[in-house]
């Protein structure tokens, strides 16, 4: 079976946390994909450890339902993991991994994402190559879709 071919970077949906449409860079050099959140705290209720964060600013809200109070939007996710990431830069750093569906040329596929404020890079999300593994095959000659 021949798997679809991604560019170095691409537009993705993150449903389950009101992402309809976001910049990807594809990191084949990074194991770990990660998502630009801020303000990230640690909660817990009876089923266990969860996160609530603001993602990545979007040109279009989530529904009403899932934002109701006005403000800052902010998103849930359960906490998969807590982990020492050694960044680009070289320095390590501790953060909270969640999973979720992630959408990318049709294909939906559930991933997980540590999170980290990367409000000053180019791109709000990484995806590396533990998502992208048996699932596409990377041409990094290739831009990404046209933007809708």
């Amino acid at each position: 079976m021949t798997r679809p071919s991604v560019g170095w970077r691409e537009w993705i949906c993150l449903p389950e946390l009101g992402v309809d449409r976001i910049a990807a860079k594809i990191d084949t050099g990074a194991r770990t994909s990660v998502l630009h959140a801020r303000d990230v705290v640690l909660l817990e209720d009876e089923q266990g450890a969860f996160v609530e964060f603001t993602p990545p600013l979007l040109r279009r809200q989530a529904s009403v339902e899932r934002w109701q109070t006005g403000g800052v939007r902010r998103v849930r996710a359960r906490l998969v993991d807590e982990r020492i990431v050694r960044s680009s830069s070289g320095g390590d750093e501790r953060r909270y991994v969640i999973r979720t569906l992630v959408q990318i040329r049709g294909i939906s596929f559930e991933c997980e994402f540590s999170l980290t404020n990367r409000g000053k890079l180019r791109f709000p999300v990484l995806l590396g190559r533990s998502a992208l593994r048996g699932r596409f095959l990377v041409d990094v000659s290739r831009p990404r879709t046209k933007a809708r």
